[in-house]
Formats: C-alpha cells, structure tokens, sequence
C-alpha cells in the first residue's frame, strides 16, 4: 500500500479501492456514530440492514454490481431475509455477519 501510495498519491489509492469492501461503509460515519448513541446497537444494525436492502434493490434495479457482484432478486431477498446481513445481529457480546451471496 506505501508504494502505490508513493506512486499514485493518496486520493488516487482511495478511489482505487473504492468499489472493494476497502471503501469503507461509506455514508456519513458521524451521523452513524450519533444514531447509534440514540438508539442503541440493536436499532442501529437494523437501520444500516434496512439501508443496505434498499442499495442492493437500487443496484439491482439499474443493473450495477455492489461488491464486484451482480445483484438479482435473490440477492436482495437473502439480505431482507437474514437478519445477520449487512452490519449484522447482535447475540449478547457477539455480532455475527454473513456475507452476502453471490448472484447466479
């Protein structure tokens, strides 16, 4: 990563990696921060599964991969569906994540 950063500079190294899991969870980690204060960390992993069905429907409606993946109905159901999507479900001290499926 130094010597691509050396090479590239460092805003070109970002947007490089921008479209992989590197990115980062995008969106305003500030405003993340403060929703979860409010209302607590089972909520708050709800509202980001929630926003998370409506990307994947926004990707799959107008043809664009999420995660260097293509993204169908069955994409989209399996994270309205599983409650360990996205940021994942809180069981006690442990948050389990499953990753999204692949397309056929």
């Amino acid at each position: 990563m130094k010597r691509a950063e050396e090479k590239l500079g460092e805003e070109k190294v970002k947007d490089l990696l921008k479209p992989c899991l590197h990115g980062g969870l995008g969106g305003d980690m500030e405003k993340d921060r403060k929703d979860y204060h409010v209302v607590g960390i089972d909520a708050f992993l709800e509202k980001k599964r929630q926003e998370k069905v409506k990307e994947f429907e926004k990707h799959r409606d107008n043809g664009t991969p999420a995660f260097a993946q293509v993204v169908d109905d069955k994409v989209v159901e399996y994270v309205k569906n599983n409650k360990t999507a996205a940021l994942g479900k809180r069981d006690g001290n442990i948050i389990y994540v499953t990753k999204n499926p692949l397309s056929n």
